[in-house]
């Protein structure tokens, strides 16, 4: 049996202005048409969704080691392990040696690598194209942009202090 997500947030947000649910549930929304695209692309490539994140964020980076990697996608350092074995098997990276830390290595993303990130940027950007004016893409991209640091610099530590949610401690 499968469990569909709700598509809005209005319904249990009493407290909060219309306005603001409106911007939740859009954003929900979004989430879970870019979770949908995003494993739709893995599975016409046929590989993990993980392992497509893992290398457009490799493509982005200088530098960066495998527990880099790790940290940023939430993997364990066996996963992370699977994961550029994975790349590797495909051709898209490698591992190289760390230029400041023999012990250590790098991933590089190789020319196949690259070649697929920009095919998978070429869908997404061609998708935006599709509903927001040149124009006001600079707009939207500040706010998207303001709104990841605003996430990221969430305190849900202050959430669970305020709420009744199971598993939460109150300090």
């Amino acid at each position: 049996m499968t469990t569909s997500l709700p598509t809005t947030v209005t319904p249990v947000l009493t407290e909060v202005p219309e306005s603001m649910q409106t911007l939740l549930t859009a954003y929900v929304r979004l989430q879970r048409a870019s979770d949908a695209a995003a494993d739709r692309l893995a599975r016409l490539c046929d590989v993990p969704e993980v392992d497509l994140r893992g290398l457009v964020y490799v493509a982005g980076s200088q530098g960066l080691t495998p527990k880099d990697l790790g940290r940023e996608l939430g993997l364990t350092s066996g996963s992370v392990t699977g994961l550029i074995d994975r790349m590797q098997q495909s051709g898209w990276a490698q591992r190289v040696p760390h230029p400041e830390d023999r012990r250590s290595t790098i991933i590089e993303v190789t020319p196949a690598g690259f070649q697929l990130v920009a095919e998978i940027g070429a869908v997404w950007a061609g998708a935006f194209a599709g509903v927001v004016a040149p124009a006001d893409a600079p707009l939207v991209s500040r706010a998207l942009e303001s709104m990841g640091k605003a996430l990221a610099n969430l305190d849900v530590n202050e959430v669970a202090a305020s709420t009744s949610t199971p598993g939460a401690t109150k300090e």
